[in-house]
């Protein structure tokens, strides 16, 4: 923690430069990506995590009041809360902050009496990721809860196939892309879109079970404290998708014990597993192809051809000779026979440097938390949830005032579907036999267009290009100015 602060402040101490001073980065404050994901001032139009809980909590007061049942998503609403409840009073801010009198006085009580949070880089950090951890698996346990989501996603996708929008919707295109497994079980369809919702979601007996004990089932009412294990993406039925954040932690940090399953494609963590993968040359044609592995089948399922792989996996496996002087210095501090990442530092040479090893793996960190190419912690995903609520609510209304036949049958006839209201009208809908009900839905998407970075934490996400500056070929720990970074 002290260490998390000097170097914020400008000073690191590097392996062979000694002592280094230089300017602090501008405006950082520890707090700033704590304060962005809370936004306890309601400065962020909603993004901030109070005020997408507080605006999702009365949609489901008005879910609840539409079918008649006050009941209803009472688990999932008792879990968010309790969540949001500890939050507001564990990360960002301190109960000293409050001026507690019967405990001693808080040290920084003349600076700053949240000086706990304020001067503490590292604490902000730990606390921010066991806050997305918590935040991200909450989400998809609250998604799998419901049924807005899948029906959203399935709708918006046969409306861009048929044509009835001129081109997809940011948001909702990129979450058919992030979760592509969970929402189609593969390729999006584009023709016999019934049977596909049908196939993934259920038939009507079993999507009504389905939605609504998945979180009864789960014990979710608990402190969040006590239900990590319950917040497992396995466990749910539809968005089985981990975060890395959450692979890592299950790992305790350690990239070794992570098993193949749990590793991303699209991460470097996984090419560096695939350069230790078995070759296989055929003696006749010379062809090399790869041994079968569960992450060799999932990148050939993904397009990729054995020679790719291989060529992408042997960049990260370069050999270079370490400097003298850091061979030197890893030698005296060392028992002989220490190894690290698979090779010895006494052999001089290693596939890859600690430095690179860990700069490459922080690739991953960023794409999860903040990167374009696969941000799954980085989304507010209640946010979403309630932008779901908000368009089924303007489809109601606007099919309910036209006396839609769809609407009609989903939501006024007797039949026992009317349990699933929302589940019903897309069921129907994705048959394509009423086109004015298609016709209205397509002009409700298009006046709801929303993009993917409205409903982030962050300002912004970390484009390719700044990516690749982590993916620099020098294969040194660094040294001097560059010896210590925050990440």
């Amino acid at each position: 923690m002290v260490d998390a602060l000097a170097v914020s402040r400008g000073w690191s101490i590097g392996v062979i430069a000694g002592h280094v001073m230089k300017q602090p980065a501008n405006n950082f404050q520890p707090r700033r990506d704590v304060d962005m994901f809370m936004d306890r001032r309601h400065e962020r139009k909603l993004r901030g995590y109070i005020d997408s809980v507080d605006i999702l909590m009365q949609l489901f007061e008005r879910d609840a009041m539409l079918h008649g049942n006050p009941n209803r998503n009472g688990v999932i609403r008792e879990l968010v809360g309790n969540l949001l409840h500890d939050f507001i009073n564990w990360l960002g801010e301190s109960k000293y902050k409050y001026g507690l009198t019967d405990i001693p006085p808080s040290r920084f009580s003349n600076t700053n009496a949240n000086g706990l949070w304020e001067y503490s880089p590292f604490l902000c950090g730990a606390g921010l990721s066991e806050a997305l951890e918590l935040s991200y698996g909450t989400g998809l346990v609250v998604w799998d809860s419901v049924p807005e989501p899948i029906c959203v996603i399935h709708l918006h996708n046969m409306l861009v196939q048929k044509g009835l929008l001129k081109r997809p919707i940011g948001l909702w295109d990129s979450l058919g892309s992030l979760f592509e497994n969970c929402f189609f079980n593969g390729k999006p369809p584009t023709s016999k879109f019934h049977e596909a919702f049908e196939n993934m979601a259920g038939q009507s007996s079993e999507r009504r079970a389905g939605f609504r004990k998945s979180g009864e089932s789960k014990n979710l009412g608990r402190r969040p404290s006590d239900l990590k294990g319950s917040l497992d993406p396995s466990e749910n039925r539809f968005y089985t998708t981990k975060s890395l954040l959450e692979v890592y932690k299950a790992a305790d940090w350690i990239p070794d014990r992570i098993p193949n399953e749990d590793i991303p494609t699209q991460s470097t963590l996984a090419f560096l597993r695939l350069a230790d993968s078995k070759q296989i040359k055929d003696p006749v044609t010379g062809k090399v192809t790869l041994e079968d592995s569960e992450l060799v089948k999932r990148l050939r399922a993904a397009g990729l051809s054995d020679k790719g792989i291989i060529d992408l996996a042997s960049n990260m496996a370069f050999e270079k000779p370490l400097a003298p002087e850091l061979v030197k210095i890893l030698k005296a501090s060392v028992p002989e026979g220490y190894t690290m990442n698979g090779a010895s530092l006494h052999t001089e040479k290693r596939k890859v440097s600690l430095g690179t090893y860990l700069g490459l793996l922080e690739t991953d960190f960023v794409s999860d938390v903040s990167g374009e190419n696969r941000p799954l912690s980085s989304l507010n995903y209640l946010l979403v949830l309630a932008r779901c609520y908000i368009l089924f609510t303007r489809l109601e209304e606007k099919l309910r005032a036209r006396r839609n036949m769809t609407w009609t049958i989903a939501y006024e006839s007797e039949l026992a579907i009317m349990n699933q209201k929302r589940l019903s009208i897309t069921s129907f809908a994705l048959t394509e036999k009423d086109p004015e009900c298609m016709s209205i839905m397509a002009e409700e998407f298009e006046k709801m267009r929303c993009g993917f970075m409205d409903h982030i934490y962050w300002d912004d996400l970390v484009d390719q290009r700044e990516m690749e500056k982590y993916l620099s070929p020098e294969d040194q720990i660094p040294s001097g100015t560059d010896a210590c970074t925050v990440m």
